[in-house]
């Protein structure tokens, strides 16, 4: 039987699914953040994630049900940043699907990828909803 989990619990999986992750752990390290501007000044690359409703809009105290439950994350990068196996955006976005997809989480748009010019970064913007399954 499919339990419908709280808004609390839906947030300490997802956050969850990212820190704990095992290639994001070595790509990202404990860089995760909810809701967050970086600076200057922050380590690179890092990670901000946001729950959104069903609209689209940032759901503070808003009990919803699994159904209805999107996530965004938001990785920041070096637009150098790089090796001979690949960009480093692409490898971040890689682990981001295994992790996220474990945990019943599909990509719902192609990643919005632009220069965060106060921070000279590229920013990479992703969706997710919840699929649910048993």
């Amino acid at each position: 039987m499919l339990q419908i989990k709280t808004t609390v619990q839906l947030n300490a999986e997802f956050f969850n699914a990212l820190i704990n992750d095992a290639t994001l752990q070595t790509l990202i390290g404990d860089r995760v953040r909810w809701l967050s501007t970086p600076t200057i000044s922050d380590t690179f690359p890092l990670m901000t994630y946001a729950k959104f409703d069903n609209a689209g809009q940032y759901a503070f105290g808003i009990n919803l049900s699994a159904e209805n439950v999107t996530f965004e994350t938001r990785h920041y990068v070096d637009p150098q940043d790089g090796d001979a196996s690949g960009k480093m955006s692409d490898k971040i976005m890689d682990a981001l699907k295994v992790a996220l997809n474990a945990i019943n989480y599909r990509q719902i748009n192609a990643p919005a990828v632009f220069l965060e010019a106060n921070i000279n970064k590229a920013v990479s913007i992703v969706r997710w909803e919840r699929v649910n399954a048993d």
